[in-house]
Formats: C-alpha cells, sequence, structure tokens
C-alpha cells in the first residue's frame, strides 16, 4: 500500500511540474491579436504590448507605432510607417512589405521580417540593430558620424542585404583644404621711349 501510494505521489508532482512548465510557456506566448479589415482600419495603430498584427489581404496600414515596454510583435500586414520607441529589446517579425521604418529607440532591435522595406532610418546613434536573412532593404540610413558596423551589430552577415547606404562616418579627408592664389597678370612695366640717334650732316 505505501509504495502505491508514494508512485501515486511521484506521479502527481511529475504531473504539477509538467503542467506548471507548460502554463509559463503559454503565458510567455499569450500575446495580443489584432485583426485589422478594410472596414475597421484606422490611421494610426499603437502597440503597447506583445502582439500579433494580421491584415486583410489589400490592407495597407498607415502608420505603426510600438511603444512602452513591448518586447515582440509580429507583423502580418503591409505598412506605410513603422515607428520603433520601445524601452525594451524588441523582435519585429511577420510577413509583410515596409515602406519606411523608423527607429529611435536606445535598444537592440530584432529586424526578423520577411519581405521589404523600402528605407530604414536610425535616428538614434545608441541603437542596436540585427537583420536577419529574409529582410531586405533598399535604403539604411543613420545618423552622421556613426559607424555602420557598431549600430549593425551582424554587418558582416547582412551587408548584402542593404543596396544603399546613407550617412555614417564621413568620407572627406581631416587636413585642412589649402585654396591656391588666384592668378593674376603678370605687371605691365613701363617702356622709357628710345632717342634715335642725331645724325650730322657735311654741308
Amino acid at each position: 500500500m505505501k509504495k502505491h501510494l508514494k508512485r501515486l505521489v511521484s506521479v502527481l508532482s511529475l504531473a504539477l511540474i509538467f503542467f506548471g512548465f507548460q502554463s509559463v510557456s503559454v503565458f510567455a506566448k499569450d500575446l495580443t491579436v489584432i485583426s485589422v479589415e478594410q472596414e475597421t482600419l484606422q490611421s494610426e495603430y499603437i502597440i503597447s504590448q506583445d502582439s500579433i498584427l494580421n491584415a486583410t489581404d489589400g490592407v495597407v496600414i498607415p502608420k505603426l507605432s510600438i511603444e512602452a515596454g513591448v518586447e515582440i510583435v509580429e507583423i502580418n500586414a503591409d505598412i506605410k510607417v513603422l515607428e520603433v520607441g520601445t524601452l525594451n529589446n524588441v523582435e519585429l517579425k511577420g510577413i509583410g512589405n515596409i515602406t519606411d521604418v523608423i527607429i529611435s529607440t536606445d535598444k537592440t532591435v530584432y529586424v526578423n521580417t520577411t519581405g521589404n522595406i523600402n528605407k530604414l532610418q536610425i535616428t538614434n546613434s545608441a541603437s542596436r540593430i540585427v537583420v536577419k536573412e529574409g529582410t531586405k532593404i533598399a535604403e539604411l540610413r543613420i545618423p552622421v558620424g556613426s559607424k555602420v558596423t557598431d549600430i549593425i551589430t551582424n554587418y558582416e552577415q547582412a551587408k548584402n542585404r542593404f543596396e544603399n547606404i546613407i550617412g555614417g562616418e564621413s568620407t572627406q579627408s581631416n587636413s585642412p583644404e589649402i585654396t591656391p592664389p588666384l592668378a593674376s597678370e603678370p605687371p605691365v612695366v613701363g617702356e622709357e621711349p628710345v632717342t634715335p640717334p642725331v645724325v650730322e650732316r657735311n654741308q
């Protein structure tokens, strides 16, 4: 009897541990789902918690802002303007094309979306970006004076995903520019008139 009781207690303990881990896992993946249709389309959506954004085919969301302590957003939609100003490291995933992405946070942003980004603009030199495979970016804009290898932390692996990079460190030389003197006409030297020799004639 005691052996059966011990075995039952052990099974119950394992079951509680298993369901405990399951509940934590489910809670960690419990994201707010936002569905957007043409009839309910708004001019701007603000996400302040971990979310999944789904839009029906043909819908283009004018503006999406990611704020507060968001850590993960799955975007299954086409977006005109996506602004990222979250206070935490954040992962962007999903499928869709984005016209402009503006990142102002000083945290790390993992760009793991599948689709095309027309312009990725970094306004904060403290931002750290990881661009994963599957994302194509036509134009990357970074603050003047910053290093692209500092901002894009996996630049060596991701450099082929950028078509054009604007900003960053200046390529001009630090040596002072020497301005050549203006060309001037040679001075005009005044010529004295030549007096012809006097020839005496014999009369």
